[in-house]
């Protein structure tokens, strides 16, 4: 329906209303019917993502998961569909500063998942340092963006490791500037 509709000799076709409580035979325009289940859709996205963001809220702050300098989230028990993974993992780190990696549990032994790399601090490419560390079975993608393996046997060794290693970091942000104007000159 989308692609139909963006198509300039079709948008304004008349096609079966699929809109709650229209009549059998009813008629709309292609394109208001787009834009309604595109918003439909977005708001079930929506909903889902913020019910799931509380549910991993809920996990982090329970278990002082942000004492970590990385947030390892186990998400395996709380249901959350793997095509919001990325998407809430952006939200966490964006909430909490810091480096995040939400996993759930395979069947080859690994927590896997989606990473998200806090770009405003000092570490700039959480894949590669995740690869650097040894800890990891993988992390793949872009230094921000990535899936990411951990075995389950070695969580206690990622966090020792990572936390070592990140020691001396702090997540504050960092904002880089070409100038800064005093107004008074």
């Amino acid at each position: 329906v989308m692609f139909s509709a963006m198509l300039d000799w079709n948008a304004n076709k008349e096609v079966p209303s699929t809109k709650r409580g229209h009549k059998k035979g009813e008629k709309e325009l292609l394109y208001n019917q787009a834009v309604r289940l595109a918003t439909n859709l977005q708001r079930k996205q929506k909903d889902l993502r913020d019910n799931a963001m509380g549910a991993v809220i809920d996990k982090i702050e329970t278990q002082k998961l942000y004492e970590n300098k990385i947030l390892l989230v186990d998400i395996t028990d709380l249901e959350i569909p793997k095509t919001l993974t990325g998407l809430i993992a952006n939200q966490i780190m964006a909430r909490y500063q810091q480096p995040v990696l939400l996993l759930r549990h395979t069947d080859k032994g690994l927590l896997e998942g989606s990473g998200r790399g806090y770009e405003k601090s000092e570490l700039k490419d959480t894949r590669q340092f995740l690869q650097n560390s040894g800890v990891v079975e993988y992390a793949e993608g872009h230094g921000s963006a990535f899936g990411c393996g951990v075995s389950q046997e070695r969580i206690d060794e990622f966090f020792a490791t990572t936390n070592e290693l990140l020691k001396d970091m702090t997540f504050e942000p960092i904002y880089l500037v070409d100038f800064i104007w005093n107004c008074d000159e």
